[in-house]
């Protein structure tokens, strides 16, 4: 009984078994701070782009402005990060991106902002998270030993979706209490502040020199990989549909805030967090378990449902989670 019980005590414990690893936890630190800007950053776009327009048309357009660069340049960034030092390459994005922030702040706060400007840094802001995307994923596995990868990458995308939940709270209370100024401020320097952890990181494994493969073709080869495995068409397919319900989400929390004059009530901020909470439950069981479940699929599903309430898109969403955990386990 008692070797029992100490054992199903050692098992709950391995969900923080990659924090045994110096840099993953350094690394770690450095996803919160980029989680809490992320969900800051979207709120405060979509809040500028309805100050300066008042147009939901125009909130749309500068979502899109920032999901297609962001795509395209994701397929670039994995090669990228296969050729280069990933770290060097996440602390010039974490830069850039905190120019780009700043720059608005600077704009707004000297009352020069205009509706291009916004679609402009919008849009270098989606060419350069396109390229961080895939080279912060990628370091996960050189960060810990191979028994430990499956709980790293469980646990970084786990605090990534913090975001969900306090950035754009955060966000709103700066803005309610400051002004949209000096919460772009606090924005860029979240972002900025994510640096210091990766210049902690040391002893990576470098990156091969003796690559001889174009870039085209290691595009050509990534495809010809997604085209004779089968289970990544369910999988690109979830991430798509997730990604894109969760792009309408994030520009509708602008509009949200707007409506209620600059006050979230009780229900608001429950709601802001909902799809937040759903997906930390989801990841929180792949964690624990080592991989997907139906539970934690529907934990997701009912995170987005619980933010907008009996909507059909909402409802395909929670669909998806389901089937495609379903295929992948059928796939194993």
């Amino acid at each position: 009984m008692a070797h029992s019980q100490t054992s199903e005590v050692s098992q709950r414990f391995q969900v923080l078994l990659a924090f045994r690893n110096r840099n993953f936890r350094w690394f770690w630190l450095n996803g919160a701070t980029q989680a809490m800007a992320q969900g800051m950053q979207f709120l405060i776009l979509g809040w500028l782009v309805l100050d300066i327009s008042s147009s939901s048309y125009q909130l749309g357009l500068v979502i899109f402005a920032f999901g297609l660069p962001s795509m395209f340049f994701a397929l670039l960034g994995g090669i990228i990060s296969d050729r280069y030092d990933r770290i060097k390459l996440l602390i010039s994005t974490r830069f850039c991106v905190s120019v780009l922030i700043f720059s608005l702040a600077v704009l707004r706060i000297f009352d020069l902002l205009e509706i291009w400007h916004v679609y402009t840094i919008v849009f270098l802001l989606g060419v350069i998270q396109g390229l961080d995307g895939p080279a912060r994923m990628a370091v996960v596995p050189d960060l810990v030993d191979r028994d430990g990868i499956s709980n790293a990458i469980a646990l970084h995308s786990m605090v990534h979706q913090t975001g969900q939940i306090m950035g754009p709270a955060v966000a709103g209370g700066i803005i309610e209490l400051a002004g949209i100024g000096p919460t772009l401020l606090v924005n860029g320097g979240l972002y900025l502040s994510g640096i210091v952890f990766l210049l902690l990181i040391r002893g990576l494994p470098s990156r091969s020199a003796a690559e001889k493969a174009t870039v085209l073709e290691d595009f050509r080869a990534g495809l010809r990989c997604i085209r004779t495995t089968p289970v990544l068409y369910t999988v690109i397919g979830m991430m798509l549909a997730f990604a894109f319900f969760r792009c309408v989400i994030s520009s509708g929390h602008a509009r949200l805030y707007q409506r209620s004059s600059g006050n979230w009530s009780g229900r608001d901020r429950f709601l802001v967090a909902g799809g937040g909470a759903g997906i930390t439950v989801w990841k929180s069981d792949i964690s624990l378990a080592g991989g997907l479940s139906t539970q934690g699929a529907a934990a997701h599903g009912f995170g987005d449902v619980a933010f907008c309430g009996p909507d059909l898109v909402r409802l395909v969403a929670l669909v998806l989670g389901i089937m495609g955990d379903f295929i992948v386990r059928g796939s194993d």
